[in-house]
């Protein structure tokens, strides 16, 4: 029951589990001469379980024809500690990629399972799956969260991410993380730096206050154009964010500040 042909026609005549298999084993007794029916495997359990698995192959065949390459492709991936129908506990890592025109809103690539949570880990499942999608050599930028299974300077998954791509997604390209930005600390350093008096380049700061010229205040300058569209398009976009009433749009009050100190660098 595993031939794609014989699969394909009882779903096209909405055949039951029960009659395709029945039809089978007709069809197998009635050959000359007659096959013996207890060489074949013709439960109705493997029936059915060979259905299923080949109308989730069908699927997955078109949503990769009609899927189209994003030009310019930022990868996200989060994994999390889920349980199965058993009650069995395993590493999931959620694998998408966004781009304009057509996955602005971003793309499922795949959810597979982990041998564990660490960055080489991570790094294999999505280089595996933008292998399969064809989306490895598009790719550039990274979106993550701030965990040093992540960011580890040795065994990151951005690090091992970077290597298996042969390509750095770093200095031209766009790297964000999902809970604050690459660039977070320095904004928080320059524009609201800690309390804490130990902090040395708050002590610098603080010493060179007075010999700073701060009538005028000097923003984010761009020249590609293309960049500028993308600066106004967040600032356009964090500006809705921060506004949104209600309780169920309710921003965090880290999420709320780097939006603010995003908008104060744009120059917005």
């Amino acid at each position: 029951m595993t031939a794609a042909p014989i699969l394909d026609v009882a779903d096209r005549l909405r055949l039951s589990t029960c009659q395709i298999t029945a039809t089978v084993a007709a069809v197998l007794k009635s050959a000359q001469p007659p096959a013996n029916l207890g060489d074949f495997n013709l439960s109705m359990a493997t029936s059915r379980r060979q259905r299923r698995l080949h109308r989730r192959h069908q699927a997955a065949g078109a949503l990769r024809a009609s899927f189209t390459l994003p030009q310019h492709a930022v990868v996200h991936w989060d994994g999390k500690m889920i349980k199965d129908s058993l009650g069995t506990s395993e590493h999931r890592l959620a694998i998408l990629v966004s781009g304009g025109p057509d996955h602005t809103g971003g793309k499922l690539l795949a959810v597979p399972t982990i041998a564990d949570g660490t960055g080489l880990a991570q790094a294999e499942a999505t280089a595996t799956a933008l292998d399969d999608w064809g989306v490895s050599d598009n790719v550039v930028g990274l979106c993550y969260d701030t965990t040093s299974s992540n960011t580890g300077r040795l065994k990151g998954a951005v690090v091992k991410l970077e290597a298996m791509l042969e390509k750095s997604c770093f200095g031209s390209n766009v790297v964000t993380t999902c809970s604050s930005s690459c660039w977070e600390p320095s904004l928080l350093r320059c524009l609201a730096p800690p309390g804490g008096p130990v902090d040395t380049k708050f002590q610098d700061l603080k010493r060179r206050w007075p010999q700073l010229d701060t009538s005028e205040m000097r923003f984010l300058f761009i020249e590609d154009s293309w960049l500028q569209e993308l600066r106004d398009a967040i600032i356009e976009q964090l500006q809705a964010m921060l506004a949104r009433p209600g309780k169920d749009h309710v921003l965090r009050e880290d999420y709320r500040e780097l939006a603010q100190l995003v908008l104060l660098s744009a120059g917005a």
